[in-house]
């Protein structure tokens, strides 16, 4: 049985939480090398979690959406081109979220 002490443990919570960090940053670069083109299904919903990404991507978005006229479609295409850092850091909180969500709280033997 090992037993450690305060320093060692308080290293190893470090260690895994930087491994973790490091595997979602992995999984989102992967994401990024192909542009996101299609906005979520679960858009336009959020959170109080993922409050912060979710403003930053919509104010993005507002920003660079801006139609030119009725028929505009490629404003709210180049929006989502100009705005793929934000809308992964909101699709990674929310996918995260629901996933969590939809575990079950205990479990049957």
């Amino acid at each position: 049985m090992w037993l450690l002490t305060q320093g060692e443990n308080e290293a190893l919570s470090f260690s895994l939480a930087l491994s973790l960090s490091l595997n979602i940053l992995w999984k989102n670069l992967k994401k990024m090398s192909k542009p996101i083109e299609r906005l979520p299904a679960y858009f336009p919903t959020s959170c109080s979690q993922c409050k912060a990404p979710t403003e930053k991507f919509f104010a993005c978005f507002e920003e660079h959406a801006v139609m030119r006229d009725e028929r505009d479609t490629a404003s709210a295409r180049q929006a989502l081109h100009h705005c793929q850092p934000e809308l992964l850091e909101y699709m990674t909180c929310m996918e995260n979220y629901l996933k969590n969500k939809d575990k079950p709280r205990w479990k049957f033997w």
